[in-house]
């Protein structure tokens, strides 16, 4: 397991950390299929964008929100926030 010095970081090198994460992840896409209960989350955000309750934001956006990030069956995630919503 990786550990990452979290408290110490700036959001800045957190939401870099996040890029190169996701870069590298995004390089043999083809080769991951991704587990059910991921299907599930992005079906039911999905729906919440099509019925106006989330709306999505580009990257640049994304990385002024607040971030908070969580761990969840062995995978981390960001959570993006904005008190204007």
């Amino acid at each position: 397991m990786i550990s990452l010095p979290l408290k110490q970081m700036s959001r800045a090198e957190k939401v870099a950390a996040l890029e190169a994460l996701w870069v590298d992840l995004s390089r043999n896409e083809a080769e991951f299929e991704p587990p059910d209960w991921d299907r599930e989350e992005l079906t039911a955000a999905e729906e919440r964008v099509r019925s106006e309750e989330e709306q999505f934001v580009d990257w640049e956006t994304a990385k002024k929100l607040e971030v908070s990030i969580y761990c969840a069956n062995d995978w981390i995630w960001p959570v993006l926030s904005h008190s204007g919503w």
